[in-house]
């Protein structure tokens, strides 16, 4: 009989299954992702014919047909590269797989290029227009007097025992 139970084996499968951990979180964030973008795909078509409003968040016809466009352009370019891969590099790649492709090349096309650019729309959006600063000009000489340097300043007196009841009075 063999026992050949060191901690080799132990940390190896360890390491299994936290990369089975990752690929299943990477799975179920990617599946979160194609839905919203199927979400987000449906409510473009529908404002790409008249813009659409839900509470704050307006749609406008031109952002659909970019974000639907985007992803169009997602899909084809995924599978492209990917054959431009295969031929270059002698990779074998599993053509069954090409659906796939295309959902991942949409998704990332499309939500993907949205995620990555939403900083720079929210600075360009929240920028503040602020008026044009008035100009001080100098006068060199003045003609009236400030109330502050008019008041000649009042003497210093010192306190007395009886201060509390004077200021009764």
């Amino acid at each position: 009989m063999s026992s050949n139970n060191n901690d080799t084996s132990t940390a190896g499968a360890g390491l299994a299954i936290i990369v089975a951990g990752f690929a299943f979180f990477a799975l179920f964030l990617f599946a979160v992702a194609a839905f919203i973008t199927f979400v987000l795909s449906l409510l473009c078509v529908v404002a790409c014919f008249k813009p659409l409003r839900i509470g704050k968040w307006e749609l406008t016809t031109e952002e659909a047909s970019w974000f639907l466009l985007r992803g169009t352009i997602g899909m084809w370019l995924v599978p492209a590269f990917i054959y431009f891969c295969d031929v270059a590099f002698s990779l074998g790649v599993v053509w069954s797989y090409l659906p796939h492709m295309f959902l991942f090349g949409y998704v990332a096309g499309s939500l993907g290029w949205e995620v990555l650019t939403a900083d720079s729309k929210a600075e360009q959006a929240e920028a503040e227009v602020l008026p044009p600063a008035q100009q001080i000009t100098h006068q060199a000489s003045r003609s009236q007097v400030s109330p502050w340097q008019s008041q000649e300043p009042e003497t210093f007196g010192y306190a007395s025992w009886d201060d509390e009841e004077e200021f009764r009075k």
